[in-house]
């Protein structure tokens, strides 16, 4: 069984007392931005899909970002939010006939 005390800033437990620190924190209001990217239209056919790829760590191999969002092929850019503090994308286009290397240029 265990049994919590507060007392002020600290917390008594049965091993003894405990101070916890407060750290305030920021909310940090969702930000709107604009990814855009050139597409020859001479490519483009009636299934084209545009993949977004997103992932906040760079460290990790491509094959593990996440799928952001699905573009239909005639649009050339996205509008997006995030309450990240960072992002990074990839792009792939897709049709019946698969999926494209991801384009990180």
């Amino acid at each position: 069984m265990l049994g919590l005390q507060f007392t002020g800033l600290a917390t008594e437990t049965p091993r003894g007392k405990d101070a916890f620190a407060i750290t305030p924190m920021a909310i940090v209001p969702p930000r709107t931005f604009h990814v855009s990217w050139d597409y020859p239209s001479d490519r483009q056919t009636p299934d084209l899909v545009f993949n977004l790829y997103s992932s906040s760590d760079l460290s990790l191999p491509l094959k593990k970002w996440g799928l952001r969002t699905n573009i239909p092929g005639s649009l050339r850019s996205v509008v997006l939010t995030t309450d990240r503090t960072a992002d990074f994308f990839v792009l792939t286009a897709s049709n019946s006939t698969g999926e494209s290397p991801y384009a990180t240029r």
